[in-house]
């Protein structure tokens, strides 16, 4: 009959050649990564439809990046909130939803450095700012409230990356306490959102544009655009009587009198 110590080895056998075949196909799918990124760089960087593709992502993440960490950040918030439920949630439940949280903020973290590397990339803003808050020479409240909720997010992902150090120690309250900043990460992130929004387009044409879109009854953007387009008047020249350049005939007659009388003699 085996023995104990026997049957433990081979236990610890199977399990170190497991971790080995697991190994081992990590480092394949991290060197087909590899070898994947080095194709679409050299792609994007040799080519004249990768470099318009790459153009065209970049003003794509300058716009709309921010709006996706901003969306990441919402559902990571909405997701923890489901995640600590112990009334409804059962076990497996909230081991499940604790792992889409996890997901769903490394997304928004992605995103928010994508933000903010393609708003310095555009000249928008400095290095600093994005990490010291009010020092932007312009635009310093909003893009002050950005800089502390991406600092709160960053903070939040590293303690959450060492909890167990924090665990470990009989010290889990103070990553609990580092981990609600979350949702004033969420309220100043949303802030700054409206408040760059309100820059760009200012109050009566956001007030336009819902009206619009309340009339019409249309609640897609693209339909939206077309119809405000529609809408804007065209310029148009206002030459009234009390124009400027609209005189009398005599003060044109008295500017050019030679044509005036030349024409007179003609007609006599």
């Amino acid at each position: 009959m085996p023995t104990t110590s026997g049957r433990s080895r081979g236990r610890q056998g199977a399990h170190s050649g497991a971790q080995g075949a697991v190994g081992d196909h990590l480092r394949k799918v991290i060197a087909a990564m590899a070898a994947a990124t080095v194709v679409i760089v050299f792609v994007l960087v040799m080519t004249k439809a990768g470099r318009d593709i790459d153009a065209a992502t970049q003003h794509f993440m300058l716009f709309y990046a921010g709006v996706f960490a901003l969306i990441g950040l919402t559902g990571s918030v909405m997701v923890g909130l489901v995640a600590t439920d112990r009334i409804v949630m059962r076990p497996g439940h909230r081991v499940m939803a604790q792992a889409v949280h996890r997901a769903v903020s490394f997304g928004a973290l992605a995103f928010l450095a994508i933000h903010i590397v393609t708003e310095i990339l555009a000249q928008r803003v400095h290095v600093i700012d994005a990490f010291i808050p009010f020092l932007s020479p312009f635009r310093t409240f909003y893009i002050g409230l950005g800089a502390i909720a991406s600092d709160l997010i960053l903070l939040i992902v590293i303690t959450s990356i060492l909890r167990k150090r924090f665990t470990a120690h009989g010290k889990a309250w103070r990553w609990r306490a580092i981990h609600y900043s979350a949702y004033a990460a969420f309220v100043l992130g949303v802030l700054h959102g409206l408040l760059a929004l309100a820059q760009k387009h200012p109050v009566k044409a956001l007030e336009s544009a819902a009206q619009t879109a309340l009339h019409h009854g249309t609640w897609r953007l693209r339909d939206l655009r077309i119809l405000l387009e529609q809408a804007a008047p065209s310029p148009q020249m206002d030459f009234l009587e009390t124009h400027p350049l609209i005189r009398n005939l005599d003060t044109y007659r008295d500017c050019v009198p030679d044509c005036f009388t030349t024409a007179t003699i003609n007609q006599t």
